[in-house]
């Protein structure tokens, strides 16, 4: 049986390799995606489809590349600590975040997932 945090850990890679589309299925039907109130234009997405159309519009002009610091699963949910690079495809910008992911599951897919862009904030709210 696969563990939460290796279900998160495959998704990651997942995403690294094929983007949105290639883990759209790893979320429920009714998926809740938050993004952090402090980003700029900060949203929060319902529904699978809602987070494919958002995440790609998202990622449009912008490279991004999630690796994972460290996975703290607890009962039906997974805190992933990470680090983001992102890079503008028009102005090459290269930005470095150590950003947070609480994942929620239902099951073996994620029924919440939820942003933040400072990792102590994250612990805080994953407990």
């Amino acid at each position: 049986m696969t563990s939460l945090s290796d279900r998160v850990r495959d998704g990651v890679e997942a995403f690294r390799r094929g983007g949105i589309d290639a883990i759209v299925d790893t979320l429920a039907e009714d998926v809740v995606w938050e993004e952090d109130p402090d980003w700029p234009d900060g949203a929060v997405w319902e529904g699978r489809e809602q987070v494919r159309a958002a995440f790609a519009e998202r990622v449009d002009t912008t490279t991004f590349d999630p690796e994972i610091e460290k996975l703290v699963e607890r009962g039906p949910r997974v805190l992933a600590l990470m680090h983001w690079t992102a890079e503008g495809q028009q102005s090459g910008v290269v930005t470095e975040v150590h950003a947070a992911v609480i994942y929620e599951f239902e099951g073996e897919l994620a029924k919440r997932v939820r942003f933040f862009l400072d990792q102590e904030r994250a612990r805080e709210a994953f407990g």
